[in-house]
């Protein structure tokens, strides 16, 4: 006995949307950035980064742990392991950066799509962040966090948590040099390169957004509250 199978009309607070992933890098402020504004529970959430070479490009190296599978899209490679047009889906627990054969060579250039579902509503979700001691490898400070935003309501779209929480953590390694030490061979590591991946313009920018979109609901109640009472007078 067969059993019927229907894909339910989008929710219409979702509507279908369409974009163009080498256009929508070019005004990308992070990497992994959300190509739509949808990161709620069971949304499907395709993150679009891209890289290229030459000197201070470096990317730098972290292990990082999601709950949920990711399914990585390599649309373009030069001078990586990677090869262009590869679908994979990583482990749990997996490497980020090493893209390249050459860590700062001028050719390099990827532009690769993540993509992952959010778990289901009521269903926990979690990631984590380690960097990685450049001499020995061995794991640095680690931090986890639930990686799933409720939605606000509205027009409200929820951050995507792995670069607003990465953001922070990133933050607070560069500037504490006990974080950078590693406990196994005492190597003093750098500071993570931050600006290349862009988690801390991608936090401030989501923040200013979200407090400018409920002023701008505030003064338009208001507004409205206005005419209201002007024509009842």
């Amino acid at each position: 006995m067969t059993r019927e199978l229907n894909i339910p009309a989008p929710d219409p607070a979702q509507p279908p949307m369409i974009s163009n992933v080498f256009h929508a890098v070019r005004s990308a402020n992070t990497k992994l950035m959300p190509m739509f504004p949808y990161a709620e529970a069971g949304c499907l959430v395709p993150g679009a980064s891209v890289f290229s070479g030459g000197k201070g490009s470096g990317i730098g190296v972290f292990t990082h742990t999601n709950s949920v599978d990711e399914v990585a899209i390599a649309f373009t490679t030069v001078g990586s392991g990677i090869r262009t047009g590869e679908v994979f889906v990583g482990a749990r627990e997996h490497m980020v950066g090493a893209f390249f054969h050459e860590e700062e060579a001028d050719q390099n250039l990827i532009v690769i799509v993540v993509v992952q579902r959010q778990s289901e509503a009521g269903v926990a979700q979690h990631e984590g962040l380690s960097f990685i001691c450049g001499k020995c490898q061995a794991p640095l400070s680690r931090v986890e966090y639930p990686a799933k935003s409720d939605h606000a309501g509205g027009d409200a779209a929820a951050a995507l948590e792995t670069l607003t929480q990465g953001a922070i953590w990133a933050r607070e390694f560069n500037a504490s040099e006990d974080l950078r030490t590693c406990g196994k061979c005492g190597h003093v590591n750098p500071p993570f390169p931050l600006r290349v991946w862009g988690w801390e313009e991608y936090r401030q920018n989501y923040e200013a957004a979200e407090k400018a979109r409920e002023l701008y609901l505030s003064q338009a109640a208001h507004s409205g509250q206005r005419k209201v009472s002007r024509a009842t007078t």
